[in-house]
């Protein structure tokens, strides 16, 4: 719920779609590949045509992209939300990418 919640945040305001395009576009180490290849444990997960920008990120799910087909969205905002549906998942994202955490907060905090 959290996740598709985000989503339609991010649908409804261009400037938060520009501002996390603008983080996860920062963070990217590489242009975008294959999920499967940045994530091979977890490659059953994934389609083919799934693809992501590589980074840090807390899940590499959070890197991927829509542009091939056009769309703007992102999973920034919506993995960050979904993480703020308990504490302890909150306290996994802090932990694992702090300025994510600041980011999602920040985003919340402005609505």
């Amino acid at each position: 719920m959290f996740h598709e919640m985000a989503h339609h945040i991010e649908d409804g305001s261009p400037t938060i779609t520009k501002i996390v395009t603008d983080w996860r576009n920062s963070r990217a180490t590489g242009e975008p590949i294959q999920l499967k290849k940045i994530d091979p444990k977890n490659k059953s997960q994934y389609e083919d045509y799934e693809i992501a920008y590589p980074d840090k990120f807390a899940t590499p799910y959070v890197g991927r992209t829509y542009e091939r087909s056009g769309s703007k969205a992102t999973e920034v905002l919506s993995v960050g939300m979904e993480h703020f549906s308990s504490t302890s998942t909150m306290g996994l994202l802090y932990n694992k990418d702090k300025e994510h955490f600041y980011l999602t907060l920040g985003i919340l905090d402005s609505l």
